[in-house]
């Protein structure tokens, strides 16, 4: 452990070193397949594009690419998009116009994008949720909830884009929607306020006829509920005995997200190298995103994030979340202990999970809601529930307080660490919660280790239509005495948390997270399988359960019908590794990010990050 903290402060000391040299970065970007197509320069900063040897875009049959930028914060943003302004204008025009109705209804929207009312509802929904992220942001800036680098970067992304294409739509209140739209819209989602503003808005139309009119206002009405905030993200940690090499320290995860037909074609990887004291880092992104999916720092933290369906966040001041927030921590802590402080510090207003880990294998997962002053015993979760009918069959206010999860709450979220211990009286009150809506309930595969709550995914999905979020998930870790591995999928696992996730919007959008009980227990069940033997190639395996060729009918959005695995990654599949050498020298800690976009068939590609800077 020592010698491993020791490997940590070397890196964390190291981070404001001279940029590598040009030699050095297009050796590290061959070590890693891939070969440099383009440099460019702002001042005396340089970027670069690599484009890899062996991995394609099943689509476009283009290369996979990896970015470099380096410099101060405004520096960043200018590199960036000198390498990928035409990416990052589909981000700020084709994301945005579909982002939400794709986050509407998937299937609606492929049958009717060629309508009046779904171009009335792009057009309404894209100004609707640019003016309303910008203007909810400004309050957030003015608080002082976002870091001034991430701001920065975005003048400076904006500018770039300028630079490049007078006519540009990568303004800065484009990137602002792009970066922290989704944190808003799921704040709102969840805490019912976004549908009835969205039909105000189609109502207050003057500019189209009362017949086109009508025609968005039913097909709103029709589809409002049935809006799907991605929720088919899944995580793994594992470290200690769970791996097979010692010290070897495992993160594998998938974040999905609403492609809008367009982010599985460009998402990337980019490697950052701030001189301002920053860490570098290289984090999935796609061309327009400051934040990232999954970020990995030089200062040894690996973190990503996951969506979280509860009504604990504050629509008015989303604050700061998600893939802002993921950038901030990778780029800030050199451990774990050093990002849980500054994950508990952020303005936090919408509900994530936040998976992450250090390179000594000290690792944790936030369950995030908005910052609170409150103390443990003060947080009433049972406020969030959506009817007393439904409160009579869950725990009262003294049996919360009996089983309290007051050692792993701080300032509004709970964080689960290889010590945290989950109060299995909760399983007790499943039963009847199971029974009030007619539906079997297995006690033993719920306190089993590697059970699974409901046999099949489709059958989770048919019986989440009348369950919803209304039952306490088994935790399963640590009851094995195994604690060295733990699970995410989109489930809040403490009991008091997981009380949030009861209330109606958010019950709601329980019927369509795509059995996330039954990817929770899946995932559960592998690492287990695996348990001692995780490797890289491992781990890239377990990641990878859900793939079309292993659950058969999951993924159906298709290049080729007649070819499952021709459905898009709807987000990103990763795997970090932070492994020290065979030698244990200090410079040899070896930190890697292991990525799949685009498409199930498509290669997953590699940035070893220390190659970059040692």
């Amino acid at each position: 452990m020592a010698l491993l903290i020791c490997l940590l402060a070397v890196f964390a000391a190291g981070c404001t070193a001279a940029p590598p040299s040009k030699a050095q970065l297009e050796n590290a970007f061959t070590k890693d397949d891939f070969r440099v197509t383009r440099w460019v320069s702002y001042g005396k900063s340089r970027g670069a594009l690599a484009e890899s040897i062996n991995a394609t875009n099943l689509h476009t049959g283009q290369p996979k690419r990896v970015y470099y930028v380096e410099g101060s914060a405004y520096e960043l943003g200018r590199l960036t998009a000198l390498l990928a302004t035409p990416e990052a204008e589909v981000m700020a025009t084709t994301y945005i116009e579909r982002f939400v109705v794709q986050l509407i209804d998937y299937d609606w929207w492929k049958s009717h994008e060629d309508t009046e009312e779904c171009r009335i509802l792009e057009r309404v929904l894209d100004n609707f949720l640019t003016i309303e992220a910008n203007r909810i942001w400004a309050k957030v800036v003015a608080a002082g909830a976002i870091p001034t680098p991430l701001i920065e970067e975005m003048k400076g992304l904006a500018d770039g884009a300028a630079s490049v294409n007078a006519s540009t739509a990568v303004t800065f209140e484009k990137l602002v929607t792009i970066n922290f739209g989704f944190d808003w819209v799921s704040a709102a989602a969840f805490s019912g306020e976004l549908g009835p503003k969205l039909l105000q808005l189609v109502a207050e139309l003057n500019d189209v006829s009362a017949e086109a009119k009508a025609k968005a206002i039913r097909a709103l009405q029709t589809v409002r509920g049935l809006l799907e905030p991605p929720a088919f993200c899944d995580a793994f940690l594992a470290w200690g005995g769970a791996t097979k090499a010692d010290g070897h320290v495992l993160m594998g995860r998938a974040f999905q997200l609403a492609t809008a037909e367009v982010f599985q074609d460009i998402a990337a990887h980019i490697i950052t190298a701030p001189t301002d004291g920053r860490h570098a880092s290289v984090r999935v992104f796609s061309p327009g995103m400051v934040g990232g999916i999954t970020s990995l720092g030089m200062g040894g933290v690996v973190i990503g994030v996951d969506t979280l369906r509860s009504a604990a966040g504050t629509p008015e001041f989303p604050g700061f979340n998600s893939i802002l927030l993921v950038r901030h921590i990778a780029e800030t802590a050199s451990s774990t202990k050093d990002a849980l402080d500054r994950i508990e510090r952020a303005q936090r207003g919408c509900p994530w999970l936040y998976p992450l880990c250090d390179a000594s294998g000290a690792c944790a997962v936030v369950e995030a809601g908005s910052f609170s002053n409150q103390t443990a015993d003060a947080f009433d979760p049972l406020r969030f529930v959506r009817g007393k009918q439904l409160e009579k069959l869950l725990p009262s206010k003294s049996f919360l307080q009996a089983h309290s999860s007051r050692a792993a709450y701080r300032s509004g979220m709970y964080v689960r660490t290889p010590g945290y211990t989950f109060p299995e009286a909760y399983l007790g009150f499943n039963a009847p919660l199971f029974q009030h809506v007619d539906i079997p309930y297995n006690a033993s595969a719920a306190s089993s280790t590697d059970g699974l709550l409901f046999e099949s995914w489709k059958q989770e999905l048919l019986q989440q239509k009348h369950l919803e979020n209304n039952y306490f998930p088994p935790q399963r870790t640590g009851s094995s005495g195994r604690n060295d591995f733990m699970i995410v999928s989109n489930l809040a696992i403490v009991p008091e948390m997981r009380l949030t996730m009861m209330g109606t919007a958010a019950d709601l959008f329980a019927k369509t997270q795509e059995s996330a009980q039954y990817r929770y227990d899946t995932l559960n069940r592998v690492v287990h399988s695996a348990y001692g033997t995780l490797d890289v190639a491992t781990a890239l395996d377990a990641i990878t359960f859900l793939s079309p060729d292993r659950t058969p009918g999951y993924w159906n959005h298709t290049l080729d019908p007649r070819d499952p695995m021709s459905a898009q990654v709807e987000g990103a599949v990763s795997v970090a590794s932070l492994l020290p050498a065979a030698n244990q020298t200090a410079d040899r800690l070896v930190l890697q990010l292991h990525t799949k976009t685009g498409y199930w068939k498509d290669n997953f590609y590699t940035t070893t990050l220390t190659n970059y800077f040692q």
